[in-house]
């Protein structure tokens, strides 16, 4: 475990790992005074059968800086990091620009870096953004409105007519920083350039958060850990399914 003060600036984390055997390596970045604040959560190998072994670095991308950062590395199979060591931990400039000037979207992500980094500590309530201009409704079920209010399975919807965004509070308390920075800039997108497309608000929201500074890793799991929540027995999971291929595919390929 790395126990790290860090720069008031975004920054690119260089994290060193050598394992003196084979392990099924995740590494973890949190805070711990923040609950359920996960920076980054990655699974890396490097040996065909999906293990780690060797020295490796590896890169993680904080736009959000965190107050008091965490990293482990242990071994995933058995929670231990017995042959496991962390060798160097490194802060390099992330290059990052956010060149959006419109003071609307600017308080959005203001409000979406306070949102991501306490959201997994956030009561259910109302939010509002800085500058007055966003609501964000934290909430146990999201409800059809054009459906008779019917619970509707879904992470996080907006009104269209609005730009009111309601988040379910079980699943973004689940998942990391940058996965929602994910799902807010994918509402707005909604709300923004009236979209009813899914896959163009996900890539909208790729671009943004690249832009931001979050690697691609980080961007495209969000897919694969919000869309677990499908259950098929309630719906149709099929186009959450291609969501995530599309996801992979714009980056990857």
């Amino acid at each position: 475990m790395k126990k790290l003060t860090c720069s008031n600036v975004g920054f690119k984390l260089l994290v060193t790992i050598k394992a003196t055997r084979p392990v099924f390596l995740e590494v973890i970045g949190y805070d711990k005074k923040i609950k359920r604040c996960v920076y980054f959560q990655r699974f890396k190998s490097n040996q065909p059968d999906g293990t780690f072994y060797g020295t490796e670095t590896i890169e993680f991308f904080m736009p959000i800086v965190p107050k008091h950062l965490q990293v482990e590395a242990f071994n995933e199979a058995n929670g231990s990091d017995a042959g496991i060591t962390i060798t160097n931990v490194q802060e390099v400039p992330l290059g990052a620009k956010f060149d959006i000037k419109r003071p609307d979207i600017l308080d959005f992500k203001v409000f979406s870096d306070w949102l991501a980094q306490y959201g997994g500590a956030l009561p259910t309530d109302t939010y509002t953004s800085p500058g007055g201009f966003w609501k964000v409704h934290l909430v146990d079920t999201i409800l059809d409105a054009d459906n008779n209010f019917k619970p509707i399975d879904t992470a996080a919807s907006v009104m269209h007519d609005t730009g009111e965004i309601f988040v379910k509070a079980k699943e973004f308390r689940g998942i990391t920083v940058p996965n929602r920075k994910v799902v807010l800039w994918h509402e707005l997108n909604h709300y923004v350039n009236k979209s009813y497309n899914e896959s163009e608000c996900d890539h909208f929201a790729m671009v943004i958060c690249t832009a931001e500074g979050y690697g691609r890793y980080d961007i495209t799991d969000t897919g694969a850990r919000l869309f677990g929540f499908c259950d098929p027995t309630k719906r149709d999971c099929t186009e959450q399914e291609q969501r995530v291929v599309n996801m992979y595919n714009w980056f990857y390929n």
